[in-house]
């Protein structure tokens, strides 16, 4: 969860497994954004969506996606997947 002037550059780095934080956490699915026009107000938002009541409510808003998205974890792991065979299935 952060703040960036570029998504698609970010995600990308994010993807490719050049950041130290999803490195090892791949595939990675971009399931919510946020738009801001001001710095200030998105640096804003990311500290509360950082805070525990933030994470709560984002977690509350986003639960059947990431429902789904355990739904698909579980089966891939069922089926003994490999991680191109995940990759695969989990951008449907």
């Amino acid at each position: 969860m952060g703040f960036t002037a570029d998504l698609v550059k970010r995600f990308q780095e994010h993807k490719t497994g050049t950041v130290s934080s999803t490195k090892y956490r791949r595939p990675l699915k971009l399931i919510h954004y946020e738009y801001f026009i001001n710095k200030v107000d998105a640096k804003s938002r990311e500290v509360f969506l950082k805070s525990g009541f933030g994470r709560d409510q984002l977690r509350q808003s986003l639960k059947r996606t990431l429902k789904e998205i355990e739904q698909v974890i579980a089966e891939a792991s069922h089926k003994n997947l490999t991680q191109k065979e995940f990759s695969r299935s989990y951008r449907k």
